[in-house]
């Protein structure tokens, strides 16, 4: 509904959820509320709502005033505005096969790509890993 305006932890964790909207009285997703979503294609934000975006149309939910990455599907393109991608936000996301991450990127949550249907060949970093980037965490 239009008048949503928090979507709780694992609110649609391992659903059939396909197409995705959120509203502009969105204000607070928690983490890993579409954790799973493995059949999820598109994600579209309000263009209203000031908390969260999907700007140039990424097929994602970033929030807006960190540029952090919280929702994504197989279909999502990653903006080279973006500085961290959440916690397991592709998790079990089978369909998602290539992704390409740009040097904007500074910080990738645990679990991130857990089961998803990268492989280790199929996405490349376009940064050099070191001891004080935080990409340890990083499992597909």
């Amino acid at each position: 509904p239009n008048t949503i305006q928090r979507i709780e932890c694992f609110a649609f964790e391992n659903t059939g959820l396909r197409t995705l909207s959120i509203p502009e009285s969105v204000t607070k997703i928690e983490d890993a509320a579409f954790r799973g979503c493995s059949e999820l294609k598109a994600i579209m934000v309000d263009r209203r709502n000031n908390n969260y975006d999907s700007r140039n149309n990424c097929n994602a939910i970033i929030e807006t005033t960190t540029n952090t990455m919280v929702a994504g599907c197989s279909s999502t393109l990653i903006p080279d505005t973006l500085t961290k991608i959440a916690d397991g936000i592709f998790w079990n996301c089978k369909h998602l096969t290539v992704i390409t991450i740009p040097n904007s990127v500074m910080e990738i949550g645990s679990w991130t790509f857990f089961r998803s249907g990268l492989t280790e060949k199929s996405y490349q970093f376009p940064w050099q890993k070191s001891a004080s980037t935080p990409l340890e965490n990083v499992i597909v």
